[in-house]
């Protein structure tokens, strides 16, 4: 018979939150994210507000649309698709920023920042995380924590 006293629980807890806590823990979570959005913008899908649904941006006006068949765009994109990829620069530029306990995702550079507030107010929000994003978060989690019991159970 397994004889397991509630301060081994709670000596077990208390070392997985440290290391779930733990600054590289947070950066790889928060790399991960910005991964996420990377993808989901360039595939056209922005997210309104925090922990809302993915939809497709708006759409390109036609002007710019012409525009864009003139200039070198990047690789990632076509003429008349809205994924906020002109030239890449501006999403590349999505990074993150760990520490103990919590990870933010931001624009590393003042020039990204005001593009994405311009694209914001032209009504191409992406810089919120969506509820399936926050998903994907909570499964990484999960997935540390499995191995950080089955570690300390040897």
């Amino acid at each position: 018979m397994a004889n397991i006293k509630l301060t081994d629980i709670d000596d077990l807890i208390k070392r997985v939150i440290n290391e779930l806590s733990h600054k590289q823990f947070m950066r790889i979570l928060g790399e991960e994210s910005v991964k996420d959005i990377r993808t989901r913008t360039r595939l056209g899908r922005g997210v309104e507000k925090s922990l809302g649904n993915a939809k497709s941006l708006k759409k390109l006006s036609t002007g710019y649309k012409k525009y864009r068949k003139k200039i070198k765009l990047s690789k990632e994109t076509r003429p008349a698709k809205s994924n906020l990829t002109k030239t890449g620069e501006m999403l590349n530029e999505i990074g993150t920023k760990a520490k103990f306990g919590e990870f933010k995702i931001r624009l590393k550079s003042k020039r990204a920042r005001q593009k994405a507030r311009w694209n914001a107010e032209m009504g191409r929000v992406f810089m919120n995380m969506s509820k399936a994003e926050l998903k994907k978060v909570v499964r990484r989690l999960n997935k540390r924590v499995d191995k950080l019991v089955n570690k300390y159970f040897k």
